[in-house]
């Protein structure tokens, strides 16, 4: 989460993405956490207020960012749900917690505000031996796009990002949680292995530099690697072939040509 900082920007005169700040100090991070524990009512009262402690108790943020994340577990059948649900409570319902507790006050204030979900090309493309967080990733991609959709037409943009190796310390400190977890030691071999494999991936600041760009063009999905684009669009062949390969023994869809004309099948 992002707030203004109070002396050297001012704030911004019209809803146009240009306005967030430029300056690398126009902006002070404050850090909620997330995970297993209290009820949502309880965590969205703990998130925001780790938010106003930021902010002389008062929250200006015009910006959320959702970029907490671990990753547990190993094969399916090998992962513990006690690990599965530790996964699944940082990786998504943290996103969900984070913008249940502030999109609101978004629309209260009704300026410019904007809202980046980080994901994973692992949220796009199944890897294997991962399956906790590659499952929470594509639910994260899925939130985020409805999340989007619902958004559209009000000041409030949103950002999907979907990174593919990233030099950062996920894997150790993910490791060094989840151990703590089940009572267990690190797999120190393991984290070895996986840290030689991060240490060439980009840079987070560099990324970081990315985002902001991307949140002033008002673009939903970013992509830190060409490298995936066969991978993606061999995940989008599947799909596109089963369509195709179809007899369309159960006729027509209502709910799919509502959803082509632009209105919504759901009731709420």
């Amino acid at each position: 989460m992002v707030r203004r900082e109070n002396r050297p920007v001012a704030p911004p005169r019209r809803a146009d993405v240009g306005q967030f700040p430029r300056h690398p100090r126009a902006v002070l991070p404050s850090r909620a956490g997330v995970g297993p524990g209290p009820p949502r009512q309880a965590r969205e009262r703990r998130v925001e207020r780790s938010a106003c402690a930021a902010n002389g108790g008062v929250v200006t943020r015009w910006i959320l960012c959702n970029n907490a994340g671990v990753n547990g577990g190993g094969p399916i059948d090998e992962t513990p749900l006690q690990v599965w649900r530790w996964v699944f409570s940082v990786n998504i319902e943290g996103q969900f917690t984070g913008v249940s507790t502030f999109l609101p006050r978004f629309k209260q204030r009704g300026r410019r505000a904007h809202i980046v979900n980080t994901a994973s090309m692992a949220g796009i493309v199944p890897v294997i031996h991962v399956g906790a967080y590659a499952s929470s990733k594509f639910a994260s991609v899925g939130f985020s796009m409805v999340l989007r959709d619902e958004l559209r037409g009000t000041g409030v943009g949103v950002s999907l990002l979907v990174p593919g190796t990233m030099a950062t310390r996920i894997n150790a400190t993910a490791a060094k949680a989840e151990a703590r977890l089940l009572g267990q030691d690190v797999k120190s071999g393991v984290v070895a292995a996986n840290n030689a494999v991060l240490a060439q991936g980009a840079d987070p600041d560099r990324v970081g530099a990315q985002v902001l760009e991307a949140m002033r063009e008002r673009q939903f999905l970013i992509v830190t690697h060409r490298d995936f684009e066969p991978l993606v669009s061999r995940v989008h062949a599947e799909i596109e072939r089963a369509f195709r390969e179809f007899d369309g023994r159960h006729g027509p869809d209502a709910a799919a040509r509502m959803l082509l004309e632009g209105r919504n099948p759901v009731s709420s």
